[in-house]
């Protein structure tokens, strides 16, 4: 979206307003931070592959980037990425859950918090977040929020996710 030709003016006020988040981005707009995973993790996650609800949490992202607010398109992304939270996101808007993998629910949990605060820590020294917001996520992680369905951030994707995933099927029907 960013890339594209027709977005040049949402690129600069992009560079205006949040220059170390547009700096992670280059022509592909793929040169931000990230971390390997196991596999059967990546693909349960809302960001993979080109099914619906992967295209619609990227759509959200985007949106997200383009207002220049790095923290909140950091929880987003934490969200998005985890299989647990991933499956959490797709059961309570009515999408079938994937299988994750052998690992227990728990282990899943502390194999992520790991990287999650790993990243976090990457994003603040890039610049991408500032040091309130690296400690507001830090807390927000050590909260239990990832995982919590009550926080403003999981409503709103879940939200997106139900209302476009509604409409896609409505639209299908006919």
């Amino acid at each position: 979206m960013l890339q594209d030709p027709e977005n040049v003016k949402l690129r600069e006020n992009l560079k205006n307003k949040s220059p170390h988040l547009h700096a992670v981005l280059d022509k592909n707009g793929d040169r931000g931070l990230c971390r390997e995973v196991l596999k059967s993790h990546h693909e349960a996650g809302l960001t993979w592959r080109n099914r619906k609800e992967s295209r619609i949490i990227s759509e959200k992202l985007e949106e997200i980037l383009i207002s220049g607010d790095g923290e909140k398109l950091v929880k987003m992304s934490l969200l998005a990425a985890n299989p647990v939270t991933s499956n959490s996101l797709r059961e309570d808007a009515g999408i079938l859950m994937l299988n994750i993998s052998n690992m227990s629910r728990d282990a899943t949990k502390r194999y992520h918090d790991v990287g999650d605060k790993l990243l976090v820590e990457g994003y603040y020294k890039k610049g991408v977040l500032n040091e309130e917001e690296r400690h507001s996520i830090m807390d927000w992680l050590k909260g239990g929020n990832l995982y919590s369905k009550n926080t403003s951030e999981y409503k709103e994707m879940c939200r997106e996710l139900r209302a476009k995933i509604q409409k896609h099927n409505n639209n299908s029907g006919k």
